[in-house]
């Protein structure tokens, strides 16, 4: 009897190692998985592996310590013994019904035994009954483990949970913690928290909380052979930062992207300026807090002369209050002696939203432009008034502005020419905002300035205004299409 012909596509789909590339990619659809592990025993042995990647619920793997029955104690509480393993674990009743575990004591087996192709743990909120089982499930496949929103009352094995890793997870590449309850990272000691640190050389990914991000935790963070992504995210505080006690000579080699909050702009500028990270191309800050406009000069001072890859820079003010109105403004811009002294090519992305006054006029904006030919975001949105920068100096800014797609200024419209020639509009232009500006000149006018310099289809924005001030620009934005129509009428007859 002759032996069946198998096609190409089934040859293809019974081989375990393309079978299992075929599957990888199928990871985050986890319906589709699962249906494909009915398929057959070959398909049953990749497809689990798969789904077993990644961890967001303890729920199945509790499943799999052994045989489980169950009992009452003298006080009426259910109580859960495995049969094959020594362990005991404790159920009770929250407020909200829903059952808790409460971990007394771990089973004398590996975790690779339990789930040894899982590569992600995600805790997202519970108490220490729950963050106690995720030791357990620790093994050397793993690679991203986030820690988040940990309470109050789960310090001790928030800490315990950390002290777990380098042993268990030596391989891990992302680390992700962040609680808005500080007693919990001030739970760790910060000499342990660094030795966790230093022992995990392929970490790719960091996210760590203000409280976490201190001058000897730095140090080791700084010397992370691929380190690439650094994030400091956390409640709303001040985080001082001794950047003098450190020794950050050729250090940050792989960092390609810093996002920070809690920090203070000097100590940033202090850090990237004795760093000086070659491969930085992503800065973004958040401030809750007042920062002087003297500190806003020296970030960007020291980012446009120590940062020689950098694409994108943000920096906003994300706090409730405004500006002390009452510090001394001098008629000098932030712009006007930095990027002629440091012109930076590679910078695609410039946000400052909410800083302090710039006093820009249009020489600073074009000595600006000229020095970063490739920006294709602009947001320069200054948290008060009155704007120095006319609405009209859009005509000798738009000739330097080939790549700019999204542009936010504060403009002065009190005065608005309206003889505009068609070579000074924007070439590229998507959005326009104009910040805090209100609407002086008469909407007619404006409207025949901006249809006549804006490409068209350019959306034009005003988030930062009130109520009243947006009516009036509702107007421009409602006649600007007819605008260019007559302007595209006008251009057809010449």
């Amino acid at each position: 009897m002759s032996s069946p012909v198998h096609s190409a596509p089934d040859r293809v789909l019974g081989t375990a190692e393309l079978l299992r590339l075929i599957l990888e990619n199928l990871f985050h659809d986890y319906q589709q998985t699962y249906r494909n592990a009915l398929v057959s025993k070959t398909w049953s042995n990749e497809a689990s592996n798969v789904l077993w990647y990644k961890l967001d619920s303890f729920l199945p793997l509790l499943k799999l310590l052994g045989p489980m029955s169950s009992t009452y104690d003298e006080y009426g509480t259910t109580v859960f013994k495995y049969d094959r393993h020594i362990m005991h674990i404790e159920c009770f009743l929250k407020v909200d019904d829903s059952v808790v575990f409460d971990l007394m004591a771990t089973a004398p087996f590996s975790a690779s035994a339990l789930a040894p192709n899982l590569k992600e743990i995600i805790y997202d909120g519970g108490g220490p009954s729950l963050i106690k089982f995720i030791p357990l499930f620790m093994n050397d496949s793993l690679e991203y483990l986030c820690l988040c929103n940990v309470r109050g009352n789960a310090e001790m094995a928030y800490k315990r949970t950390l002290s777990y890793i380098p042993h268990n997870a030596p391989n891990l590449r992302r680390l992700e913690l962040y609680s808005e309850d500080q007693l919990v990272h001030s739970e760790i000691v910060h000499p342990e928290f660094d030795l966790i640190l230093a022992a995990l050389p392929h970490l790719t990914e960091v996210s760590l909380p203000p409280a976490q991000f201190v001058t000897s935790g730095l140090n080791v963070l700084a010397r992370l052979p691929h380190l690439a992504t650094l994030e400091v995210a956390g409640p709303c505080q001040r985080q001082a930062l001794d950047v003098t006690a450190m020794s950050l000579a050729d250090t940050f080699q792989a960092l390609t992207s810093f996002v920070i909050n809690g920090l203070c702009l000097d100590d940033i500028a202090s850090l990237i300026e004795t760093s000086k990270p070659p491969k930085l191309h992503t800065l973004e800050v958040s401030l809750c807090l007042n920062e002087s406009r003297k500190t806003w000069c020296r970030i960007i001072a020291t980012i446009a002369s120590s940062c020689p890859a950098i694409q994108h820079i943000s920096i906003r003010y994300i706090g409730r209050y405004p500006w002390n109105g009452s510090e001394t403004i001098p008629d000098q811009s932030i712009f006007s002696l930095l990027w002629p002294a440091h012109p930076c090519m590679t910078l695609t992305s410039l946000v400052l939203e909410h800083a302090p006054r710039l006093c820009l006029n249009a020489e600073i904006m074009k000595v600006l432009l000229s020095s970063l030919p490739s920006l294709e975001t602009l947001d320069l949105s200054e948290r008060i008034g009155p704007a120095t920068l006319p609405l009209s100096a859009l005509v000798e800014l738009a000739p330097l502005c080939l790549h700019m797609k999204y542009l936010t200024l504060c403009v002065d419209t009190a005065q608005v020419s309206m003889s505009t020639p068609p070579e000074t509009r924007f070439s590229c232009l998507k959005v326009f905002g104009v910040g805090i500006s209100p609407l002086k000149s008469s909407a007619l006018d404006v409207v025949s300035f901006l249809g006549m310099v804006l490409p068209k289809g350019c959306a034009l924005q005003m988030p930062y205004l009130n109520q009243e001030e947006q009516a009036k620009w509702k107007t421009v934005i409602d006649f600007l299409p007819m605008a260019w129509e007559l302007r595209t009428a006008r251009e057809g007859c010449c």
